[in-house]
């Protein structure tokens, strides 16, 4: 064992209640149903993906088309490898996935 591994120490962090944010964002979208289509989006834009697994892929997939600054992708290693063959699957290019931000 490596002297420095014995000495590493993990902490967690967690809240019981939601972030409080200096600034609101811009728009806040939840249970999409086909907005994403009509959703303007500009290479200034920050766009971070969290379904619970539920709607990734088609997110993902109605946003490979946009621009944007950054995106991220919130979910396990095990899902996001899922999700990125899906995404393949289904024609999604390489150059939107290397894009994504994701564990």
């Amino acid at each position: 064992m490596w002297p420095s591994a014995r000495r590493s120490v993990w902490r967690s962090w967690y809240s019981t209640t939601p972030p409080q944010l200096r600034e609101q964002p811009d728009r806040l979208i939840s249970g999409l149903s086909g907005e994403l289509e009509q959703f303007q989006t500009s290479d200034r834009d920050y766009i971070v993906v969290l379904t619970k697994g539920e709607r990734d892929i088609q997110t993902l997939k109605d946003l490979s088309g946009k621009k944007f600054r950054y995106i991220g992708l919130l979910a396990s290693r095990k899902r996001v490898q899922y999700d990125f063959e899906r995404l393949r699957s289904l024609g999604v290019g390489e150059d939107f996935l290397k894009r994504i931000h994701a564990p």
